[in-house]
């Protein structure tokens, strides 16, 4: 007697870093996922088929589909990344730093906006790899322009 079974499995592939959820509008954590059919005998996985690659947010969980080419891509930046814990770390000392910003400008309205954010990031840049340092700068600048928040 053969025992067999088919279904579907996701796997994560990597983390991604902070991005903007088109569904949720929130600034969050994405990973790359794959979706794949399997086939399996005596409950071993035997085949995959059908592989569909997804960015999933963290926060609400949705899931933007990703060509073969547009995830090969992701994984060669992925490795640049710093980790979820340390972008976080990063994130929450711009938002501390941004806080204080906003709290002296309306106690002190001849303080110099750019190079308190000079001083400060120069901090923060020696503090931290610079390199990840500035990718994660890059999406917080995005997300305290941005308009189109979650409501």
């Amino acid at each position: 007697m053969i025992i067999f079974g088919w279904g579907k499995g996701a796997k994560k592939l990597a983390d991604i870093g902070f991005n903007k959820c088109p569904n949720c509008k929130n600034y969050s954590w994405f990973y790359l996922c794959e979706l794949s059919s399997k086939v399996k005998v005596y409950f071993v996985p035997v085949a995959k088929f059908n592989k569909k690659y997804y960015m999933v947010c963290s926060v609400c969980s949705a899931g933007l589909e990703l060509t073969s080419k547009e995830k090969d891509e992701i994984l060669r930046e992925s490795v640049e990344f710093p980790s979820q814990e340390l972008s976080i770390e990063i994130w929450n000392k711009l938002d501390d730093m941004f806080s204080k910003l906003s709290e002296a400008m309306e106690t002190d309205k001849s303080l110099d906006a750019e190079e308190f954010i000079e001083r400060a990031t120069s901090e923060l840049r020696e503090q931290y790899d610079e390199k990840y340092f500035d990718v994660v700068a890059q999406t917080y600048l995005q997300y305290i322009n941005d308009d189109d928040l979650p409501k």
